[in-house]
């Protein structure tokens, strides 16, 4: 699917605020929580994300939620990310 399909797509299953990002290479966010369920969609390079169970790599047309309250950590690859945030 391509930017427009993923957005229309997530905005059908409720989620709300849904947003392209794009992000430098090594750009990092420190553990962390949400007060809400979010999705994300990688639509170029890779972002790493983790948590007490371990790190998972996500790469173009990947799909992950982050559940409320999860306390998780992120990082861009070498190439940086471009992906789709949604919340619900």
């Amino acid at each position: 699917m391509n930017e427009s399909q993923w957005i229309e797509q997530l905005e059908e299953e409720g989620y709300q605020g849904v947003q392209v990002f794009s992000k430098d290479a090594g750009t990092e966010w420190p553990s962390h929580t949400h007060e809400k369920t979010t999705v994300h969609v990688i639509l170029s390079g890779e972002l790493s994300e983790g948590d007490e169970n371990g790190s998972r790599v996500h790469r173009a047309d990947d799909r992950f939620e982050i559940f409320a309250g999860s306390a998780h950590w992120a990082k861009c690859g070498d190439a940086g990310c471009t992906f789709i945030v949604g919340w619900r």
